[in-house]
């Protein structure tokens, strides 16, 4: 017990000269990045999918021609696209099993 305060300030003084070095191990740290990226993926497409959702609603009452069954051309191309992103989406979930 004596000879702890000394011993301690030589293992603090050789602790300066040369440093020290931490080391840790991730376990499960590459599913968790395989998650979030999935994650972002799927919620990147839903943003995407609801813009457009938005853009067709707010093109449908103009009278832009070209028209196809009363409406508005660039608004059927928007809905269908968005169509599109919403089933993709939806099979990607269900292939997984996961929501």
């Amino acid at each position: 017990m004596q000879d702890l305060p000394d011993s301690l300030g030589k293992w603090l003084r050789q602790m300066r000269r040369q440093g020290f070095e931490v080391r840790l191990r991730h376990h499960g740290l590459h599913e968790l990045e395989q998650h979030l990226d999935r994650s972002s993926n799927r919620l990147s497409l839903a943003l995407l999918a609801l813009g457009l959702y938005i853009a067709s609603a707010l093109l449908m009452p103009l009278d832009i021609p070209p028209q196809v069954v009363g409406m508005p051309l660039p608004a059927l191309i928007a809905l269908g696209f968005a169509l599109w992103i919403t089933l993709r989406l939806l099979g990607g979930i269900s292939r997984s099993g996961r929501l």
